[in-house]
């Protein structure tokens, strides 16, 4: 018998630091009903993936398991009545196991990537871009001119929300250290040193009717912080939770309880706003493709184009992750898996 052909994969094997995350050899998974085989080129970096390394992502495979919430590639193997034919790109989230040489994926999630786009920026409109559409188009309903303030604007998320915003000509505000307020400047986007002011003094006197929105990644402390910025009837959501990350001690503190504690806190003392949190719904299959096409529509036609902070070779997933908590990088972090 023949020995089952192989490829590389990160693998978790504990949680912590990233001296956890470690390239090993391992066979091709095979497709089961409904699903494609894909030959990875790009894998996206995502905090949630650094959740995952911390055993703070709720949802997580037991270890050891491979992370990688987002990928583009070549389809492989596809079932006969797929829609989807060998040697087609595609983009996918496969929000566990996207660090790889080869996927699996159901195809009913899975979106083509038109020729004009280029995979190593599809792969950006995976989570990235697919959270701050779906918050600004299906949680939101975002018109022109109105006000929205974005939280760690420079990131991966919020430079997607920047160009999006842009797009839905939204008047835009965004906090980020001082090196990256150039970019925000890109795209109409008024820049807030949050590191030197304090946000709320400088929001409030630049916006004194308030904001019509406001996205905020950091966490509970800072959501309520946030809120005495809204207007009323005004509308702050939550997302990600970067602030489970102590960057100073470089461990995860707080969790879901704390997070849910937080949130259910600042809902309670906004009477006349609205606070929601938001994940991206993977199990939503219907939803993933339809928002992806669009995004991918929107590239295609140059209306977006996703930042690229960096792209690393498979084999420096621990650097990536080291990069990205670092809260240095402005963009998107992409491993480059061929």
């Amino acid at each position: 018998m023949s020995k089952q052909a192989q490829h590389k994969h990160v693998m978790l094997t504990g949680y912590g630091g990233v001296d956890q995350l470690n390239v090993v050899d391992a066979d091709i998974p095979t497709p089961q009903k409904g699903e494609l085989l894909i030959r990875v080129e790009f894998a996206g970096v995502a905090f949630a993936d650094v959740m995952m390394r911390y055993g703070k992502y709720p949802g997580a495979p037991k270890l050891p398991f491979t992370p990688g919430y987002d990928v583009v590639g070549i389809v492989e193997q596809a079932p006969i009545d797929s829609a989807f034919s060998e040697g087609t790109r595609v983009v996918a989230l496969t929000q566990f196991g996207g660090y790889a040489q080869y996927v699996v994926a159901d195809q009913r999630g899975v979106v083509a990537v038109p020729d004009s786009v280029a995979p190593e920026k599809a792969v950006c409109l995976g989570l990235n871009y697919l959270t701050a559409y779906q918050m600004l188009y299906r949680t939101c309903h975002l018109k022109p001119n109105d006000t929205l303030l974005i939280h760690s604007a420079a990131g991966g998320v919020g430079s997607a929300v920047l160009q999006l915003g842009r797009h839905l000509e939204l008047k835009l505000y965004g906090t980020a250290s001082s090196p990256k307020h150039n970019l925000l400047k890109q795209y109409a986007c008024v820049p807030i040193d949050y590191r030197n002011d304090d946000f709320v003094q400088v929001c409030s006197a630049l916006e004194p009717k308030g904001f019509d929105v406001i996205l905020d990644p950091i966490g509970p402390s800072n959501w309520k912080r946030s809120k005495q910025l809204l207007k009323k009837g005004g509308q702050l959501v939550g997302y990600g939770n970067l602030g489970l990350h102590d960057k100073e001690r470089n461990t995860m503190s707080g969790g879901l309880l704390a997070l849910l504690v937080g949130a259910l806190s600042v809902k309670m003392t906004m009477l006349r706003s609205r606070f929601s949190f938001y994940g991206v719904s993977v199990g939503n299959l219907v939803k993933t493709q339809t928002d992806l096409k669009a995004l991918l529509s929107l590239a295609a036609a140059q209306k977006i184009d996703p930042v690229i902070a960096e792209i690393l070779p498979l084999a420096q997933v621990q650097l990536a992750h080291e990069k990205l908590a670092s809260g240095a990088v402005a963009g998107k972090i992409i491993l480059d898996c061929r």
